[in-house]
């Protein structure tokens, strides 16, 4: 039907953004749309809203004269995912015991 490839969409490379900024650059790390665009091979314009998605997101932090950066994740970030994995790891354990 269509030429589209599969994962080419806008959700997945908002997707494969996150991926990029938590594997591949820590925390304090400066990211660019630059580079969004070279990883991500995707349009200047594209990367750009990746970014501010990102921002929006709390995964990247901009600041003036400095641009953007990789959040450091504070202790409410921290103490929301291991919540998040305790209920997570629960759940898969009451699925695995039935």
């Amino acid at each position: 039907m269509g030429n589209k490839k599969a994962g080419s969409g806008p959700q997945d490379t908002l997707d494969r953004a996150r991926q990029l900024v938590l594997a591949e650059f820590g925390p304090g790390a400066r990211i660019t749309e630059a580079d969004l665009k070279e990883r991500l091979q995707v349009t200047r314009s594209r990367a750009r809203e990746v970014m501010m998605e990102l921002e929006w997101e709390g995964l990247l932090n901009k600041t003036p004269q400095v641009g953007s950066v990789v959040a450091e994740p504070g202790p409410e970030s921290i103490k929301e995912y291991w919540a998040i994995r305790v209920a997570l790891e629960r759940l898969v354990i009451r699925e695995l015991v039935r």
